[in-house]
């Protein structure tokens, strides 16, 4: 703690003070002005994507929130505001370097995790890509969100629907690299989206040429295949 805190309590009442960057979300259990939410200790390196959308019996539209951790290796933060009030409302963990963020605008909120390989000269891992589901409510007004990552393991396909590496391949999906056989670990979903009615979360795998869908009434993954290539010739 620096020099603004004192006696374990932050040097100004609010997050951040005029004309000085200070924040309180460095220390564990902090509770911002706008609201008696709590998180978990969470260094984050950016926004990286922002969506608005809304929750049933809940007044004002939300804005949903995702951030990378500043270690690469570590789990992202999911945050919910309130779009009039800017209000603090929640926050939940996300998985590994969080993207793009989809909703179907009636309280089911996804966020796709990278969870792209690390630089070589820096740390030779990779690291899983993910699909952080949320479910968003306000029974009597007040708003809930619980969130649950679900990344891409046999675990969490349907039964039969996982297939090896070698078998993927044939279905048009690019995996390559180091970890080529490892699927789970291969895969980094970039966005995603709901159907119109919910059911299913369409997921794009940018890097593998392929797609990924999620049945939100199953909770598993249901396909994942290539999306092909077209011949094409150079000069």
């Amino acid at each position: 703690q620096s020099n603004d805190w004192s006696g374990g309590n932050p040097r100004y009442a609010y997050g951040f003070a005029p004309g000085n960057h200070y924040t309180h979300v460095k220390d564990t259990n902090w509770e911002a002005a706008s609201g008696p939410s709590r998180c978990p200790r969470f260094d984050a390196h950016s926004v990286q994507s922002v969506a608005v959308t809304r929750v049933p019996n809940y007044p004002n539209a939300i804005v949903a929130a995702a951030a990378p951790h500043q270690y690469e290796f570590a789990d992202g933060m999911l945050a919910f505001f309130d779009a009039q009030t800017l209000g603090f409302l929640a926050c939940a963990p996300a998985g590994n370097k969080p993207e793009g963020i989809a909703s179907d605008g009636n309280g089911k909120i996804s966020c796709i995790n990278e969870g792209s390989a690390m630089a070589l000269s820096a740390t030779p891992i990779d690291v899983e890509g993910s699909m952080t589901r949320c479910t968003a409510t306000a029974a009597i007004g007040a708003f809930s969100v619980s969130c649950e990552t679900k990344d891409l393991a046999k675990a969490n396909f349907k039964d039969g629907k996982w297939k090896h590496a070698v078998e993927y391949r044939v279905d048009g999906v690019r995996l390559y690299g180091p970890n080529a056989n490892n699927v789970t670990y291969d895969l980094e979903p970039e966005g995603g989206a709901f159907t119109e009615d919910g059911r299913y979360l369409l997921i794009n795998l940018q890097d593998n040429n392929g797609y990924l869908i999620f049945d939100t009434a199953a909770d598993q993954y249901v396909s994942m295949a290539g999306y092909g290539y077209k011949a094409m010739t150079m000069d």
